[in-house]
């Protein structure tokens, strides 16, 4: 049966709902969205470049992975979602991987906030350091985790390294101090938004089409207990 079960006042939907793998979907376009205003500030990026932590018996042949036989630790397998190898007065390689976790934490009835905004971007940043950290250091490689939460809040940290970067190119871009560090968090959340919108669109779409589809009472009966009646008006 539909065991969804959608909290009454919709914050199950404004997490944005992985229904559809609309979740997937909001990533890459917030990924799509960082890496165009990165080349648009001149910066040489390069979308989930393969080859980044391989081992000494490994090359890359025509983008495919040669003589794999070896697994160092699963590393060759790891691929951020963007490199730029012109960052820094030294051409330096910067690794960026972007995540988009729920802003909302729950109890197990999905009604009792356990965190708030924040508490999920600490979490996941953390968790990305952990698993990329020590293998860009061991290579020469700089890494910065791009964490928004769903909700729109942005790591300090991924803040700061967005900030930098782009700042880094006012001179060439011939704009004021931070201005286009506004134009770019700005462009990343109409983004986030809209496919955080259309995720919700999707969800409620999916439950009206099932309610007409043979279960008419389903509805009336969710809304009954949750109180949700508002949302069908």
């Amino acid at each position: 049966g539909y065991k969804t079960k959608i909290n009454k006042h919709g914050d199950h939907l404004a997490a944005g709902c992985s229904i559809w793998k609309q979740r997937t979907r909001m990533h890459d376009a917030v990924k799509v969205e960082l890496q165009s205003l990165l080349k648009w500030a001149k910066y040489d990026v390069i979308s989930e470049e393969r080859g980044l932590f391989l081992g000494s018996n490994h090359f890359i042949l025509n983008n495919a992975l040669v003589n794999d036989n070896i697994n160092v630790e699963g590393e060759q397998n790891l691929r951020p979602d963007l490199s730029i190898n012109n960052f820094g007065p030294l051409g330096e390689k910067l690794l960026l991987d972007v995540t988009i976790p729920s802003t909302l934490s729950f109890k197990n009835s999905g009604e009792q906030y356990l965190h708030g905004a924040g508490y999920n971007a600490n979490r996941i940043y953390d968790s990305k350091i952990n698993t990329y950290g020590q293998k860009c250091i061991d290579r020469n490689y700089l890494f910065e985790p791009i964490v928004i939460e769903s909700c729109g809040f942005v790591h300090k940290k991924s803040a700061a390294i967005i900030k930098k970067l782009v700042n880094a190119q006012e001179a060439d871009l011939e704009c004021k101090r931070d201005g286009i560090y506004i134009y770019v968090m700005r462009a990343l959340s109409i983004t986030l938004q809209r496919y955080l919108a259309q995720s919700m669109h999707v969800k409620m779409d999916n439950i009206i089409r099932k309610a007409s589809h043979g279960q008419a009472d389903f509805v009336h009966d969710i809304c009954a207990q949750q109180d949700m009646q508002e949302i069908y008006i």
